[in-house]
């Protein structure tokens, strides 16, 4: 019994140190998710962007596409008007739109083998499918980003209604709009960035094509 609990005590302490803090800190949900907010507020954007971790911000992102938002005593900016509402409904799809998009890119990433070298013809076949793969997750990017720009426009003729941020996160979103409609910021010209991915990954499916590698 001695022995068991020292094995059993070892396997605690060499799991802990290969854990991380969230594992120890889930809590079960009270009830059942049913605003727009709920689904934004469960995006994470962390250090570990593995392909599960991703997909699993794209899915809480969808879901707040499709909830009705909560009532607006509950919004992440203090409302008071019918038209601080209409403004802060138009940002926050804003930013489910961007935050989409930015991770759509991410995901095409992961299947986008970054060069190719003579020995990666042993896995030409996979490559191939992964830039595939990759094409999907840009398109995918650029029509939620079209989807953005839209909205962005939208939400800069509302520039002059105040909505009073709580913990900074509608002026974040507000911020993003005025990058990408009024500055021209190339920090949000994601037109370009999808456009020359696109354009990348053709390029490299016809290198493996032709045989090709970088030398």
């Amino acid at each position: 019994m001695k022995r068991f609990s020292i094995i059993f005590l070892s396997f605690f302490v060499f799991v802990s140190l290969f854990a991380d803090l969230e594992d120890y800190t889930y809590v079960p949900l009270k009830r059942k998710l049913k605003y727009a907010e709920e689904f934004y507020c469960l995006f994470r954007e962390n250090f570990k962007r593995g392909t599960e971790n991703l997909n699993a911000n794209v899915f809480w992102l969808l879901h707040a596409l499709d909830y009705p938002f909560s009532p607006p005593q509950l919004a992440l900016a203090k409302i008071e008007t019918k038209e601080q509402w209409e403004k802060y409904k138009v940002l926050f799809k804003f930013q489910v739109y961007y935050l989409i998009t930015d991770t759509y890119l991410r995901l095409g990433e992961r299947y986008e083998k970054q060069n190719i070298l003579f020995f990666n013809y042993t896995f030409k076949k996979e490559l191939l499918e992964g830039f595939e793969i990759s094409k999907v997750y840009y398109n995918r990017a650029k029509f939620y980003w079209d989807k953005a720009k839209e909205l962005a426009n939208t939400a800069w003729e509302m520039r002059d209604i105040d909505l009073y941020s709580i913990d900074g996160e509608t002026d974040k979103w507000m911020d993003r709009v005025f990058k990408l409609v009024y500055s021209k910021d190339q920090e949000m010209n994601y037109d370009k960035e999808i456009r020359e991915r696109l354009e990348e990954v053709d390029y490299k499916i016809k290198m493996l094509n032709r045989g090709d590698y970088k030398k």
